[in-house]
């Protein structure tokens, strides 16, 4: 799975700002989640809500920068830490991009409800889950912060994520489904607060 990071502009190109998505870091103490393939299909799943929004031109890969940047992105789901974005975003910055976008996974949960109706009790999980996406105009020195969450049913004993050829499926469980809510509340909300400053 490829870094999606270059610069897109060319004569007479609109003057939309260009965006270096540069991963996301899994800040959970979960061994479900270390697999690296969440890391890069979440990275995929950011990048894809961010030029849906067509706010920014996202930057081209480049070959002779292709793996520098995938051990990005793997460095930053293996670090785990919020601390984990100031080297890889300076590299970013390196590359010519307006801003930096990245994520944060911040939460994961499997609160229990009991619903008790007569003589009759069931229990139903809800898998929770948190996300911080991060735009940061270097150039101007603002940053914003928007924080998603989503929230599905989840059957017991269910698989965390579906992989298929090397990729996680995100539509096919209940904590994926989680996840891409949550990822797409937390770019709504940093995009609307980006949006209001500038």
């Amino acid at each position: 799975m490829a870094i999606l990071c270059s610069v897109l502009t060319a004569p007479g190109q609109d003057d939309k700002p260009t965006i270096a998505i540069i991963g996301v870091t899994n800040e959970l103490e979960n061994e479900a989640w270390r697999d690296a393939r969440i890391g890069f299909g979440l990275k995929t799943m950011l990048s894809q809500y961010l030029m849906d929004t067509d706010k920014f031109n996202l930057l081209e890969e480049k070959s002779e920068i292709r793996d520098r940047l995938e051990s990005t992105t793997e460095y930053l789901w293996q670090t785990g830490t919020k601390d984990s974005v100031a080297k890889p975003s300076t590299m970013a910055i390196d590359l010519g991009a307006d801003v930096v976008a990245y994520a944060r996974v911040i939460h994961f949960g499997v609160p229990e409800t009991k619903i008790s109706i007569g003589p009759v009790h069931r229990r139903r999980q809800t898998t929770e889950i948190k996300i911080a996406v991060t735009l940061a105009d270097y150039a101007r020195g603002k940053t914003f912060v928007g924080i998603g969450k989503g929230q599905s049913r989840r059957k017991a004993k269910s698989a965390i994520f579906e992989f298929r050829n090397n990729v996680v499926f995100f539509d096919e469980t209940s904590v994926g489904k989680a996840t891409r809510k949550a990822m797409e509340k937390a770019v709504d909300e940093a995009l609307e607060k980006y949006i209001k400053w500038k």
